[in-house]
């Protein structure tokens, strides 16, 4: 084996695109776990938000809304990943109006796979211009915590 001495330096090369989460709200699951309508009940969070612990009526799924946007240099588009460290308990989630992931359950006998972080490369024809959204759902039983 032969070795060679590496000299490491950082790079000075502006990114061609940066992503930035604009607004972040949860709201209620609409009846049979829909999404609710956009005017109403959404509320304005903080992310990582503990639902469970926030409602004085505890539900058993909310649904969260991420607002972001990719600024790109013109011309230029680069991948997004997305990466989720948890959903308590079980959960689903979607890129603006694309299904990307579903717990196997999101009914009693719930998945329960909330220590899985989750990790994916997003297509980028499911990237718009402007403001993009990851809608996600979150399964959890009231008044249990995990």
């Amino acid at each position: 084996m032969i070795t060679v001495p590496v000299w490491a330096q950082p790079l000075a090369v502006e990114p061609r695109c940066t992503v930035q989460i604009t607004d972040v709200y949860t709201a209620r699951s609409a009846e049979n776990g829909q999404r609710p309508p956009l005017s109403g009940q959404w509320k304005t969070v903080t992310l990582p938000h503990e639902w469970s612990w926030r409602l004085t009526d505890p539900v058993d799924d909310v649904w969260y809304r991420i607002e972001w946007r990719q600024d790109c240099v013109a011309g230029v588009q680069e991948s997004v990943a997305l990466l989720l460290r948890s959903i308590v308990m079980a959960g689903e989630v979607y890129i603006n109006d694309h299904f990307l992931w579903r717990d196997k359950q999101l009914v009693e006998p719930l998945s329960r796979s909330f220590n899985m972080p989750r990790y994916w490369l997003l297509p980028n024809t499911w990237i718009k211009e402007g403001t993009n959204t990851v809608w996600i759902r979150a399964v959890g039983i009231k008044h249990q915590s995990v």
